[in-house]
């Protein structure tokens, strides 16, 4: 009489098997384990990829068989890559800036930097009158492709005449 292993090994996942991973942030699947009956047990890795960079869902998927050519049922995961996390606003130059009236007034502008969006510029919303001496704000704004919006960032512009008149005889 022959002992005929005909009983399929069984994978149990480690962790859940639907997950939600915030985008940007490194994913490291937790992986399954595997038990035989005649086999023992052992660790398995996933198959499949999941892009941090772009939202959306993925799946990894795991498998076995053992020595007598039983295959597990497979199992899988699926992870939602969501971007929730707000972009940020950065300025180019100081917050406070003093500028001489009469003269043109270029802005330095902004960088905006999201972990799924990328960086990029931002300009400043308002109006700086420099023939006009006087306090003037720019605001900077930025929403993300999911809908996140930035913490706004301003500038304050101090327009001065400190320029002495010119008296010509």
């Amino acid at each position: 009489l022959v002992d005929v292993d005909d009983t399929p090994p069984v994978i149990t996942l480690v962790g859940d098997s639907y997950t939600t991973h915030e985008a940007g942030e490194v994913y490291t699947d937790l992986g399954a384990n595997w038990n035989d009956l005649v086999d023992g047990n052992g660790e398995l890795v996933g198959v499949g990829e999941v892009n941090v960079t772009v939202p959306g869902i993925y799946t990894i998927t795991f498998n076995h068989t053992d020595e007598a050519g039983n295959a597990a049922a497979q199992v899988s995961r699926t992870i939602q890559v969501v971007d929730t996390t707000a972009p940020v606003i950065s300025l180019n130059g100081d917050a406070v800036v003093t500028h001489e009236a009469g003269s043109v007034y270029e802005d330095e502008n902004a960088t905006r930097t999201d972990a799924v969006d990328g960086t990029g510029v931002v300009f400043g919303v308002g109006e700086v009158d420099t023939s006009i001496p006087g306090t003037y704000t720019l605001s900077y704004n930025y929403t993300d492709e999911a809908g996140n919006a930035a913490t706004q960032v301003t500038r304050t512009v101090q327009v001065v005449d400190t320029t002495a008149p010119i008296i010509s005889l």
